[in-house]
């Protein structure tokens, strides 16, 4: 068995911390700036957003910024191109046949909560079928820490993807 590899504390204080108060929208230029402060380096660019190596030794597993699309453009305030949201690995991807694995994931979704309630405080909800702990921003936007089947990670969403997300909790599409 290998163990998995989880991000440290500080490396997800420091992401927490870059994205907390950003205003949205935020443009691609703004978002990568963002991941070079963090040490980020670009591993692919395109129209519809871009990669980025951490450096925080999650393997093959790579940051990925989502951007607007065409339909969404259309909306008041967002323009083709804004960050719609960045997913950030905290952990390397677990080894589905290993059961140790599992529960190593599981016990880092737990310390790496217990890492962000340190610094923003108690999250603002759950989305218990996604296995989502999350926290609103002051600008609107959402942070939420997400346990996938065989990783960790976290999840910066833009005001506009924050919405989607609370309109599907209105209507019980989201648990």
């Amino acid at each position: 068995m290998t163990d998995i590899v989880v991000a440290s504390p500080d490396e997800v204080r420091r992401v927490v911390e870059a994205f907390w108060d950003l205003s949205w929208p935020q443009p691609k230029a703004a978002v990568m700036e963002t991941a070079e402060t963090l040490g980020w380096s670009v591993d692919v660019d395109h129209e519809g957003g871009a990669y980025f190596r951490t450096g925080y030794g999650t393997g093959d597993a790579l940051a990925s910024a989502v951007l607007v699309g065409p339909e969404l453009a259309k909306q008041a305030g967002y323009a083709l191109g804004d960050l719609m949201e960045i997913t950030v690995p905290l952990t390397s991807v677990a080894d589905a046949s290993d059961a140790g694995q599992k529960r190593a994931v599981a016990a880092a979704s737990r310390s790496l909560i217990g890492v962000v309630t340190e610094l923003l405080g108690a999250p603002s909800g759950k989305i218990t079928s996604r296995s989502r702990v999350f926290w609103d921003t002051p600008t609107g936007g959402r942070i939420t820490v997400q346990k996938l089947s065989m990783m960790v990670t976290l999840v910066v969403g833009s005001a506009a993807a924050a919405d989607i997300e609370r309109g599907e909790a209105r209507f019980g599409t989201a648990r």
